[in-house]
């Protein structure tokens, strides 16, 4: 309680001490509304186009693991899009004093979508990882992999997050204001308990152990799950590639000799004529620079996202209240959603317009987000895109050649047709395949 006899200076004294961002400049709120909107409707697009049965349903692991992400940022967003007209009008929650329901529902959303966001995210990659590294099947990765995984989501966010709605967890945040999230009663308290009143020791206690597993931990946890996964599956393309330099060479020599006799034959000369090794090597290179390219998208699209948020969590344990780290959180947070969606669907826009260089990426995006996420099997293009050996070979070399089926006696799939397109790599032999 604040004394009445106090003087005028105590209580400047004890305003000033309040962060600027217990109530956050209308710019914060408004970008923050607006790129919760861009967010929901870009998943709510996506998971609609996932479940149409013309683009085969959740038919894929691949499939059912966008939908779960697209509803888990439906949660988010909608919770973020909702946070400033949920909040109670009086921005102060007495100590003691039950929040309002809208308060508690924001809070319970937000959570549970923001979980399962992270979660999502992380088995993504191991997909990527085990589709790509270790060549497992779909029906292999939902065994073994996918369903653990769905169950396991389902089941610890609606735990975690109910748990945390039947303990009073969720109330106002004295530095994120515009939406509700783990905080203590009276709102403040934590700032300045001589201005707002002393913490509710109980509530306090359960609200650090929430934000400890739901804000600290967990999203380290993704964050250090992608990392590895995503730097075991550049490592394997590193090995691939250097594998490819070194064995295709020789491999290859009957190949080129033939590729080059039956040009010489029509006429044209060894310089213009680009072989078998060199469309591999090329293809190898590509493989190698866009595995780098998406991992460090789907590390740092997370980062953005969840890193400030994360940060400022604990600065707030700490009785720390950097303005920057709170503006970058109310600025990254709600564009989870979406940074998701460009990096997952960017394989398959860059697929597209190497294809199709006359299509824009805004374009190609919306041809992936059309198809469910995936490429299309029939789209207008100079150049199929379909998974059969030949049209594979239509990408990267002449029809002529494609026909030639002793040019390419084997073919192993770089991009399987979830990672961007299928690229075909020819001439390594099956032992080197094993490998």
């Amino acid at each position: 309680m604040i004394s009445v006899l106090a003087s005028p200076s105590m209580l400047l004294r004890q305003a000033s001490a309040l962060p600027p961002e217990i109530n956050p400049p209308m710019y914060l709120k408004i970008f923050q509304v607006s790129s919760a909107s861009m967010s929901f409707l870009a998943s709510s697009v996506m998971a609609v186009m996932v479940t149409l049965l013309g683009n085969e349903g959740l038919s894929t692991p691949y499939r059912r693991i966008i939908f779960g992400l697209s509803i888990s940022d439906i949660l988010q967003s909608f919770a973020l899009l909702t946070g400033p007209w949920f909040i109670p009008e009086s921005k102060v929650s007495v100590a003691g004093e039950k929040e309002g329901t809208l308060c508690q529902m924001n809070g319970f959303l937000s959570m549970v979508g923001s979980s399962g966001v992270m979660m999502y995210t992380f088995l993504l990659c191991l997909y990527y990882l085990c589709k790509l590294k270790w060549r497992m099947s779909d029906d292999a990765i939902k065994f073994k992999i996918e369903r653990r995984f769905h169950a396991f989501i389902v089941v610890f966010n609606m735990v975690v997050c109910s748990v945390a709605l039947a303990m009073d967890a969720y109330h106002t945040n004295a530095v994120l204001v515009s939406f509700c999230s783990f905080a203590a009663v009276p709102t403040g308290c934590a700032i300045n308990p001589d201005l707002y009143g002393e913490c509710d020791p109980v509530i306090e206690a359960r609200v650090d152990f929430f934000i400890y597993l739901v804000n600290v931990l967990l999203p380290a946890i993704c964050l250090i799950g992608i990392i590895v996964t995503m730097s075991l599956l550049y490592h394997h393309a590193v090995v691939l590639y250097q594998t490819v330099e070194k064995e295709v060479p020789s491999s290859l020599r009957r190949s080129t000799r033939r590729r080059s006799a039956r040009s010489s034959n029509e006429g044209s000369t060894d310089d213009n004529i680009e072989t078998p090794q060199d469309q591999v090597q090329n293809l190898s290179r590509l493989y190698r620079r866009e595995t780098m390219i998406q991992a460090s998208c789907y590390v740092g699209a997370f980062s953005i996202t969840y890193v400030p948020m994360m940060t400022g969590m604990l600065l707030t344990m700490l009785q720390l209240y950097p303005p920057f780290v709170t503006a970058m959180g109310i600025f990254c947070y709600p564009l989870g959603g979406l940074l998701n969606i460009l990096v997952y669907t960017r394989p398959k826009v860059a697929s597209i317009r190497r294809s199709n260089p006359e299509c824009s990426r805004l374009r190609g995006l919306w041809i992936v987000i059309r198809a469910g996420g995936e490429i299309p099997e029939n789209i207008d293009t100079s150049a199929s895109l379909s998974c059969n050996l030949c049209c594979c070979c239509q990408l990267w070399v002449n029809e002529t050649e494609c026909e030639d089926s002793e040019s390419i006696p084997w073919t192993v799939y770089l991009f399987p047709h979830t990672y961007g397109g299928p690229i075909p790599v020819s001439g390594l032999d099956r032992e080197t395949q094993m490998r």
